[in-house]
């Protein structure tokens, strides 16, 4: 009986380690998501939008509160740490630091947070009559959270998504 049970249970065991290895290997890569609008606000609206600490939970579904670690205005070096709160109640603290900014053109952060340590870069390009803003998200996983990337990939992507629909709803608002 024992022969025939490792019989069975060797080939189930050694897919079963392929698959773990394989969750691993592609959960530690890094991850690169991209949103984008258009956009009649001037580039010094975009920036109070995505720099200003009470007005990010208006446009972030998922950040709760924004507290500034020192009194810089917003240029390299400044820090803040954000609370969100995801889908299912679950709190988490991320730590920010402005690592470039160009006030006409860019802004770069570095985010650090349990689960993964990320860089979030906006561009802003003029397009025509109109502002082109963009946001670059890389994150790299961390621990076990690594297994479980390859299933959240779109519900990232959805949630930058929606994020930058009600974004460009706060900077058209502005306009009319």
């Amino acid at each position: 009986m024992l022969p025939f049970l490792l019989k069975i249970l060797r080939p189930a065991l050694l897919l079963l380690g392929i698959a773990v290895v394989m969750l691993w290997l592609l959960g530690g890569r890094t991850h690169t998501w991209t949103a984008q609008l258009d956009t009649r606000a001037t580039p010094d609206r975009i920036f109070r939008e995505i720099t200003d600490p009470q007005r990010l939970p208006m446009w972030m579904s998922e950040v709760v509160q924004v507290d500034p670690l020192n009194e810089l205005p917003p240029q390299v070096g400044s820090r803040a740490r954000i609370m969100t709160k995801g889908r299912r109640g679950t709190q988490e603290f991320i730590d920010s630091e402005i690592v470039e900014f160009d006030s006409e053109r860019m802004l770069k952060l570095q985010l650090t947070a349990p689960r993964y340590d990320a860089s979030s870069t906006f561009i802003i390009e003029r397009k025509g009559e109109a502002y082109q803003l963009q946001q670059r998200l890389q994150s790299r996983y961390k621990g076990l959270y690594r297994f479980m990337t390859p299933f959240v990939d779109s519900v990232v992507q959805q949630r930058l998504d929606a994020d930058f629909q009600l974004l460009k709803e706060l900077l058209e608002e502005s306009i009319e």
